[in-house]
């Protein structure tokens, strides 16, 4: 799938734009068979970033993936999340956690929007 990634601090400028390959995230969770009280997705990589999404919005969303290849070039798994802010596109993925409290990624926990979407091209802020 085509999609650019935008981040918040520079909100015009496209960080990376391409083609991006891998699996609907919501596929593996329904591999994993989410129980009953989880409604959140949390999302860890190895540099200690986090982010989340409802679980939800993943299930509503096959564009939500886990990308493992980008113009035909492998990656390291990272999410891809078309029309949201670059917090959501976390890199070096490293574990999905299903959880029934309402986790808070790096930014969300600093006060960017939980949902990130792009509506204005403006940063959400804080």
């Amino acid at each position: 799938m085509e999609a650019p990634l935008y981040c918040v601090g520079e909100p015009g400028k496209v960080r990376k734009n391409g083609t991006w390959k891998g699996v609907p995230l919501k596929t593996v969770l329904e591999l994993a068979g989410p129980q009953g009280g989880a409604y959140k997705v949390a999302l860890y990589a190895s540099d200690g970033f986090t982010t989340d999404f409802y679980l939800n919005t993943v299930m509503g969303d096959e564009n939500i993936i886990i990308a493992y290849e980008f113009n035909g070039e492998p990656i390291t798994p990272r999410i891809v999340a078309p029309g949201r802010w670059g917090y959501k596109w976390i890199k070096y993925l490293t574990k999905i956690e299903l959880v029934s409290y309402d986790f808070k990624g790096t930014w969300e926990s600093a006060g960017y929007p939980d949902d990130a979407y792009i509506t204005d091209g403006s940063s959400p802020g804080r």
